[in-house]
C-alpha cells in the first residue's frame, strides 16, 4: 500500500456534479447572481424559454429548469419546473430514483446501474437530440465506466449545442483534466466570453493552470474582482480558494488566511474541502467545520477533518460517500480503500471493493490497481492480486511524469512480497521487501519506507519470526522524527501490527486457495526489473530477514 499523494495535493478543480447537484449547492442561487450575466447566457435562456412555449414537454422543461437555476434566474424556470415535476417521464424518472435508493448499493455505483442510465439518456436523446445537459449527463455517464472517448465526444456536442454555457464549460473542463488534456481544458475555459467578469469561470482557469505547471495569468484581475466587493460570498467562495492555494503553496501563509477566509464565509462543498485539506497541511489554517452547516455533499471536508483526528472507520465513510459525489475521481477510492487497512478490523473485502469502483472509471490507475492487489491478497485471492500488479506494471510503463500518481516500482515490488508470503514463498517474499525498501532508500522517500517495513514486520510475526517486536521499537523510533503531516497513518498502521503481535492475533489464513507458482513471481518481478532498466534479478537477501529489516531500517537514519 502507497501513503496516497492526494493527502499532499489538492486542486480547485470544480466538482462534476449533475445538472440537479449542482443547482442544490449553492453554485447557482437564485438572486446571487455574479456581477453581471454574460449576453451569451441571456440569450441562451431566451432560446431555451421559446422552445419550452413552443413544445412545452418533459424534455424542454428540464433543460430550460436547469440551465435558469444554474444562472439563478428564477422566473425561467418556475413553469419549466411544474411541467417537469407533473410530466408521465418525471415522475417515472422520480420513481426510479426512489427505487434505487432504496435497493442499490447507498454509496458504491456498479456498472450495471450506469449502463442503464445511459440507455434511459440515449433513449430521451433519441426523441429530442438538442439537449446539451442531457449530451453532458451522458459524457458524465461514460466517464464513470472508463469510455472517456465516448464522453468526450458527447461533451463537444454539448458545448456545441450551448454555446458558452458556463456550467458546460466548467464540467467539460473537468473532464479534459479526468483525460489527461490539460492544456485543452485551459484553452477551454479561456475561450468563454465570460471569462474576466465570471468568478466560477476564473476560479476554473486558475486551478486548471496550475494542473499544467504553470501559473495563470487571470490571478491579479481575480484579485481585483474580489476586491471590488462586487461578488456575492457564494459566487466570491471558490475564487478566493484558488488564489488562496495558490499563496499558500508560495508560502504566503499570511495572504492565504485573507484570502481562505473570504472563501469560508459562504462556501461551496469544494471550498470546504480545499480549507480542510490545506489545515492538514498546515495548522496555520484554521479548520471551518465546526463553524459551518453541512453541505449534502461534504464527505470530502468530513474525511479531511476525520483524518486530522485519525477517525479511520469516520475517514473510509466520508470517502464513500465522496465517491458517491463524485464517483468519476480517483481521489475518494484511493483514500477510503487505504484507510481500511488503518481501521483495524481487517475488512480486506470493503479494501476490494472501493477499489474496484474506483477502478470503473479510472481502469488504468496503477495505484487503485495496487490497492485492489492488496485487498485481494489478504483475502486470499493471489491470482487476482497478481493480475492486478501485472496491469498495474502495464500501465506504469505508458505514464509520463505528469501523470504520475504516485506508485512507483518500489511499491508493486512490496505488494509482490505480499503475495509471495501468502503463497507460501517466503524467502522470495523477503527478497521482494528487502528491495522494495532499498529503493525507498535510494529515493529518500522515508514515509513509504517505514509504511513497507511495517508490512513486512506482519508477514514475518505470521510466520512466528523472533523479535519483530524489537524491529517495531525501530521503526517507532523514526516515525516519531517524521513532520506530523505524515505521522498519522504511520502511526495507527505501527499501534496495529503491534498489537497483532502482542496479541497472536494475525488471524489471516497461511493458506490460500490460489496459491502463485514461485516462477510466475519471479516473471513479475524481471517485468518490475524492466521499468528500471536492469538487466539482471537482484539476490536475494543473504542474511535473516530481522537482520536485513533492522539494517535497511538503521540505513534510513
Amino acid at each position: 500500500m502507497a501513503l496516497p499523494k492526494e493527502v499532499s495535493e489538492r486542486r480547485m478543480l470544480p466538482q462534476w456534479l449533475t445538472p440537479a447537484q449542482a443547482a442544490k449547492t449553492g453554485e447557482r442561487v437564485f438572486g446571487q447572481s455574479p456581477r453581471r450575466l454574460s449576453s451569451r447566457d441571456e440569450w441562451w435562456l431566451q432560446e431555451l424559454k421559446r422552445k419550452f412555449e413552443n413544445n412545452s414537454n418533459f424534455y424542454t422543461a428540464a433543460d430550460l429548469h436547469f440551465s435558469a437555476v444554474m444562472a439563478g434566474r428564477p422566473e425561467f424556470a418556475a413553469a419549466a419546473s411544474r411541467v417537469y415535476a407533473s410530466s408521465k417521464i418525471g415522475q417515472r424518472v422520480s420513481t426510479q430514483l426512489r427505487t434505487s435508493a432504496s435497493t442499490a448499493p447507498p454509496l458504491l455505483h456498479t456498472e450495471q446501474v450506469v449502463r442503464e442510465q445511459i440507455a434511459n439518456i440515449k433513449r430521451i436523446l433519441a426523441d429530442e437530440g438538442r439537449q446539451p445537459l442531457q449530451w453532458a449527463e451522458l459524457a458524465r455517464n461514460y466517464v464513470l465506466i472508463g469510455q472517456t472517448e465516448q464522453a468526450i465526444r458527447c461533451m463537444r456536442i454539448a458545448l456545441q449545442l450551448a454555446g458558452p454555457h458556463r456550467y458546460l464549460y466548467r464540467t467539460a473542463c473537468r473532464l479534459f483534466v479526468h483525460a489527461d488534456m490539460d492544456d485543452e481544458a485551459v484553452e477551454l475555459v479561456r475561450r468563454h466570453p465570460g471569462l474576466s467578469a465570471d468568478p466560477w469561470l476564473l476560479s476554473c482557469e486558475i486551478a486548471a493552470t496550475t494542473v499544467t505547471g504553470k501559473t495563470s495569468k487571470n490571478i491579479g484581475r481575480a484579485r481585483k474582482l474580489l476586491e471590488s466587493g462586487s461578488i456575492a460570498p457564494a459566487h466570491a467562495t471558490e475564487l478566493a480558494a484558488a488564489i488562496a492555494s495558490i499563496e499558500h503553496e508560495a508560502g504566503a501563509v499570511k495572504r492565504a488566511k485573507k484570502w481562505y477566509a473570504m472563501g469560508a464565509v459562504q462556501p461551496t462543498a469544494n471550498t470546504l474541502a480545499q480549507i480542510e485539506w490545506a489545515h492538514q497541511k498546515d495548522p496555520q489554517i484554521g479548520s471551518i467545520l465546526s463553524s459551518q452547516p453541512l453541505h449534502v455533499n461534504a464527505g470530502e471536508a468530513l474525511a479531511w477533518r476525520a483524518r486530522h483526528d485519525r477517525q479511520w472507520e469516520s475517514v473510509v465513510a466520508y470517502c464513500q460517500e465522496w465517491l458517491r459525489i463524485e464517483p468519476y475521481s480517483s481521489r475518494p477510492a484511493l483514500l477510503g480503500s487505504f484507510y481500511v487497512e488503518l481501521t483495524g478490523k481487517a475488512d480486506f473485502t470493503l479494501m476490494e471493493s472501493i477499489s474496484s469502483a474506483g477502478l470503473l472509471a479510472n481502469p488504468r490507475n496503477p495505484s487503485l490497481l495496487n490497492n485492489r492487489a492488496v485487498g485481494r491478497a489478504y483475502t486470499g485471492q493471489l491470482k487476482g492480486a497478481l493480475q492486478d500488479v501485472v496491469s498495474a506494471i502495464e500501465q506504469i510503463a505508458h505514464l509520463t511524469s505528469a501523470e504520475d500518481d504516485g506508485c512507483s516500482v518500489p511499491f508493486l515490488r512490496a505488494t509482490l512480497g505480499l503475495i509471495a508470503y501468502r503463497s507460501g514463498h517466503a524467502s522470495l517474499g523477503e527478497s521482494f521487501y528487502a528491495q522494495s525498501l532499498s529503493q525507498f532508500l535510494e529515493e529518500k522517500d522515508r514515509p513509504s519506507f517505514l509504511l513497507a517495513a511495517l508490512h513486512w514486520c506482519r508477514e514475518e510475526a505470521r510466520l512466528g519470526a523472533p523479535d519483530v517486536s524489537r524491529t517495531l521499537e525501530l521503526i517507532r523510533k523514526r516515525i516519531k522524527v517524521l513532520p506530523t503531516t505524515q505521522a498519522p497513518e504511520l502511526q495507527s498502521m505501527l499501534e496495529l501490527v503491534s498489537n497483532e503481535v502482542k496479541q497472536k492475533s494475525l488471524e489471516i489464513s497461511l493458506s490460500a486457495s490460489d496459491p502463485i507458482e514461485s516462477s510466475a513471481l519471479y516473471e513479475t518481478d524481471q517485468r518490475l526489473q524492466a521499468l528500471e532498466g536492469k538487466k539482471e534479478t537482484q539476490s536475494a537477501v543473504k542474511y535473516s530477514p530481522r537482520r536485513a529489516l533492522e539494517s535497511l531500517i538503521q540505513q534510513s537514519d
